[in-house]
């Protein structure tokens, strides 16, 4: 990307968002993340099987 590449895509966004600094994220090197989106785990097949049957039987159109 260019100079003027970077310039063009900053002025989408306002000063007071330019001016916003990242946050530190913490090491969690053998924490439990209760914040986190995703799941190491899989559902139970019998779970897994329940909702099958009900998303199976939604109409989506």
């Amino acid at each position: 990307m260019t100079q003027r590449d970077v310039a063009q895509v900053l002025r989408v966004f306002r000063d007071d968002v330019q001016s916003m600094h990242a946050y530190a994220i913490q090491d969690s090197t053998g924490m439990l993340k209760l914040d986190a989106m995703e799941n190491p785990h899989r559902l139970s097949p019998e779970l897994r099987a329940e909702l099958g049957q009900r998303l199976g039987a939604i109409a989506l159109n």
